[in-house]
């Protein structure tokens, strides 16, 4: 149960539920997983981390490739309980995507792209495909015992008019501090002073909004900790993409008390790489179109440079100091640590590689090399450089270039009564529940076709045909 571990999507579990509900079945089932877990032990003072890969389901939430749960300091941190008032994307933490106006129904199932284990990093990659016109990838980057950095890059696969909305959901009593949500639980141990920091850097629309009944009275009278409210953290920007241009949302969490008073911050340097501060600092990203960092050459996917360590995934080729290092035509996984001169290599099956300048059969699994070739004793200068682009502020032009104002005009207007509860767009009419249990059917114009009334609040909605 420790370290990164895969749970697989259950074959009988999708041959019930494949092809059904109002979801995109475009990958098969190998490509998928049902949960990735993060965990440093197996205690309740320990780093867990929970990310859900299955949108399907009798009970199933359209929750592929969130964030289910964070827990810390035998603390829970990060929150999606809810059942029938929240089984949208929107009630969890994610992407939501709107392209020129309209949000597509979602993908079943995230991909598995790549997971990486080592003693003091882990890695994944996992992705919603044609989420809305982009391919949603969440790259999560593990320090150990430290922090997690996550990385959504949203690649246009269309082009559009973008709206995209990163969400997360806390539990406890919330401030707001520019760029930084913090969460305080100190309900019943005060004196411990518990914490959650969560860090989001770039040129975003960051907001709160506390609920204390809907998700927040979930945990009325069921945690002890904290009081029972769910703050829910919006991160908003517009953008135009064209395809195969992208946006990156950066963001970084860990817990704290006085036993373990963490202190980091977070600066996205461009759209593909963001650099960590605070008590110790490091450069993260993806390096899929190759990256060069003072003397480090990197073709990988997501990494972290530490000043003493590298660790990738989905790596084809490294090079320090003009000394190849790996190359290989099948993506692997590397950690180097320049303080016992060990170069770590992962395969998820057997491999051939050229491996500090010989070829080697890799097989299934970590396969150990010294390096005592590699002179370097620390990558601080490679992080040094970007912590000074970061502080002339210098973060990628063609972001800044690429933000608009929304281009989507009003079509119509309907007013319903009260609030929305529940939206659902199926074909050219659109389904609203809302908070006086009123039910409502309208046209592609706004024209309501059909109302009903029921005696509650209308949480959620579905559509089917009955014949």
């Amino acid at each position: 149960f420790e370290g990164v571990n895969v749970s697989p999507l259950n074959q009988g579990h999708d041959e019930l539920y494949r092809g059904g509900g109002d979801l995109k079945w475009n990958l098969p089932r190998e490509e998928g997983f049902d949960k990735i877990s993060f965990r440093s032990r197996f205690k309740p003072d320990a780093q867990y981390l929970l990310l859900d890969g299955i949108a399907c389901g009798s009970h199933g939430h359209r929750d592929a490739n969130c964030l289910i749960r964070f827990t810390d300091n035998d603390r829970v941190w990060l929150v999606d309980d809810s059942y029938t008032e929240g089984p949208f994307l929107s009630d969890h933490n994610g992407v939501l995507v709107i392209r020129d106006g309209i949000a597509e129904a979602m993908s079943a199932l995230a991909r598995l792209d790549a997971v990486v284990d080592f003693d003091e990093v882990g890695i994944t990659r996992t992705t919603l495909p044609d989420h809305s016109g982009v391919d949603w990838e969440r790259n999560v980057v593990w320090i150990k015992e430290k922090c997690f950095v996550v990385l959504d890059q949203m690649k246009a696969v269309q082009p559009g008019n973008y709206g995209f909305r990163c969400q997360w959901r806390t539990l406890g009593t919330a401030t707001l501090d520019g760029n930084r949500l913090t969460t305080r639980q100190e309900a019943t141990t005060p004196e411990r002073k518990d914490a959650m920091h969560l860090v989001v850097a770039g040129d975003v629309r960051a907001s709160f909004a506390e609920d204390r009944e809907d998700f927040g009275g979930r945990w009325r009278g069921r945690y002890e900790h904290a009081e029972p409210v769910v703050n829910i953290h919006r991160q908003d920007t517009t953008c135009e993409l064209a395809v195969r241009e992208s946006f990156t949302f950066a963001n970084l969490f860990y817990a704290t008390n006085i036993a373990e008073p963490h202190d980091f911050g977070l600066a996205k340097i461009d759209d593909a790489t963001a650099l960590v501060t605070g008590e110790e600092r490091m450069l993260t990203g993806m390096a899929d179109d190759g990256s060069t960092f003072g003397g480090v050459s990197l073709r990988a996917g997501p990494f972290v440079l530490r000043q003493q360590s590298l660790t990738a995934a989905a790596v084809t080729s490294l090079t320090i100091d003009d000394n190849s290092v790996l190359t290989s035509e099948t993506p692997v996984a590397l950690s180097f640590d320049l303080r016992d001169r060990k170069l770590l290599v992962q395969a998820d099956k057997p491999t051939r590689a050229t491996v500090l300048g010989e070829v080697r059969s890799l097989k299934k699994g970590q396969t150990a090399f010294e390096a005592n070739g590699i002179a370097r004793s620390s990558f601080a200068g490679e992080v040094d450089e970007f912590a000074s682009r970061s502080q002339q502020g210098q973060p990628a032009t063609e972001q800044g270039a690429r933000t608009t104002p929304a281009n989507v005009s009003v079509a119509w207007e309907f007013d319903v009564g009260s609030a929305v509860h529940a939206l659902l767009a199926a074909g050219d009419h659109v389904v609203a529940g809302t908070q006086d249990g009123t039910g409502l059917l309208l046209d592609a114009h706004g024209k309501p076709l059909w109302r009903i009334k029921t005696e509650d609040r209308i949480n959620a909605i579905s559509v089917g045909d009955l014949n």
